[in-house]
């Protein structure tokens, strides 16, 4: 069964963020390297690829010029404050199950490059989500 396997959240400042979270919660933030601001979130023990969360800026702080998809995954994490990403096995069976059920998909699949491929969606209470499939050949 797909379960719930990371979030993202926004941050005005990630650096008062990530000392909040670290002070309150004991959760390390460590940069991401990539074109974007971007920052893995570890909220449990150490280990391979054992990164729970992710945190970006506000979405006014990317270029959609550079990279399109990064500026607008910070608009819908910005405009929903957090949202939790579902892991699947095979991410393309699950977009017509969402549409089917009353879903709608409000950013289309896409890589992140050898991170996997993900598309975000709305509920049908308005809630957002994202789909992820892991996979190191993503381009």
């Amino acid at each position: 069964m797909p379960r719930v396997v990371f979030f993202e959240i926004k941050a005005d400042d990630p650096e008062r963020a990530g000392s909040f979270y670290e002070q309150v919660f004991g959760w390390r933030f460590e940069k991401f390297d990539a074109p974007y601001d971007y920052w893995l979130i570890t909220t449990s023990g150490s280990g391979e690829n054992n990164f729970d969360g992710g945190m970006m800026r506000p979405a006014d702080t990317y270029d959609a010029s550079v990279d399109a998809n990064s500026a607008e995954r910070a608009r819908i994490i910005e405009e929903n404050r957090n949202v939790n990403i579902i892991r699947v096995e095979d991410i393309d069976s699950y977009i017509p199950k969402i549409e089917e059920a009353g879903g709608i998909i409000i950013m289309p699949k896409h890589a992140i490059p050898n991170i996997g491929w993900l598309f975000y969606f709305k509920d049908t209470e308005g809630n957002v989500f994202c789909v992820m499939e892991w996979s190191c050949n993503a381009e």
